[in-house]
């Protein structure tokens, strides 16, 4: 049975002409754990705006790609206001549901995911 394995890139590190912001989008946990080739795999992240400036309109979007695909649910969740040093229990989780190809290769396979903030967006 394949086994896959998620990888993601734990700290994010955004500069804007108004200032440094720090936004954090770390991995929390995925059920299954690990995930074989043809499961249905939920992921959940927390989001945390660790600079001083509050952003609006903060919005995390999954990336799926090649064994992923969406199985349920939008790509794009709306995160809303994230305060200046909003983190720890005051962080914002968000999940997702992805399906894993069933003839996906063993291995680590990347996650991407995309924060929106305004007009401006950075993947990750």
């Amino acid at each position: 049975m394949n086994k896959i394995i998620l990888l993601l890139i734990t700290l994010l590190l955004i500069n804007t002409v108004s200032g440094a912001f720090l936004i954090d989008v770390t991995l929390l946990n995925q059920d299954p754990d690990p995930v074989d080739a043809g499961d249905i795999v939920e992921l959940r992240f927390k989001v945390e705006n660790t600079g001083e400036f509050t952003r609006d309109e903060v919005k995390l979007e999954i990336i799926p790609e090649a064994p992923f695909s969406l199985y349920s649910g939008e790509p794009i969740k709306n995160l809303g206001v994230l305060r200046g040093d909003q983190k720890g229990r005051d962080a914002v989780i968000a999940d997702f549901k992805l399906k894993v190809d069933p003839e996906a290769a063993d291995g680590d396979h990347e996650i991407k995911v995309k924060v929106h903030s305004g007009a401006t967006s950075w993947i990750y």
